[in-house]
């Protein structure tokens, strides 16, 4: 069965954050056990910190030039990281997944572009609470908004359309 090109986009934004390690010139490790997309009944976010979250928001579609569809799709990340006091860890965390963000903006697979551009949003940093959570203290969170631009054939919607 055919993936359409948002869910190819989707679990390829999963594979790449999944990249995010020291060793490739972030400030942050996240194990790929604590990445996921969020579903009807979202994981909770008790998983060990780091941790991230992809949410796929909304897609507003509509007809373009030669047979396509142009399609955006609207995307947060939610980040979260192990408390401390300055905030540090989740600064870090959501400066990498910009970092990230912004060097896919065509989300290519491998093979082919999936998207025409992307474009961030403002990423945001939750306020802290101290209290409960593992070792006393509840995890930080952040967001990072993006939307993707691209392009489906009007005729096949799981083709991508060259204009």
């Amino acid at each position: 069965m055919a993936t359409s090109i948002d869910e190819r986009i989707l679990d390829l934004i999963v594979t790449k954050l999944a990249t995010i390690t020291t060793g490739n010139g972030y400030e942050q490790t996240v194990s790929s056990a604590n990445i996921w997309r969020a579903t009807s009944s979202p994981q909770p976010m008790e998983s060990t910190p780091p941790s991230l979250e992809v949410r796929h928001v909304d897609t507003a579609m509509e007809p373009h030039l030669r047979g396509a569809i142009e399609c955006l799709m609207n995307v947060v990340i939610i980040c979260s990281a192990a408390y401390d006091a300055a905030d540090e860890a989740i600064s870090d965390l959501v400066g990498d997944v910009v970092k990230l963000v912004l060097a896919n903006k065509r989300w290519n697979d491998g093979s082919v572009n999936l998207a025409v551009r992307t474009w961030m949003g403002s990423p945001e940093i939750h306020e802290t609470e101290t209290g409960g959570g593992v070792g006393g203290d509840s995890p930080t969170t952040g967001a990072v908004p993006f939307t993707i631009l691209f392009r489906v054939d009007a005729t096949n919607p799981f083709a991508i359309k060259e204009i």
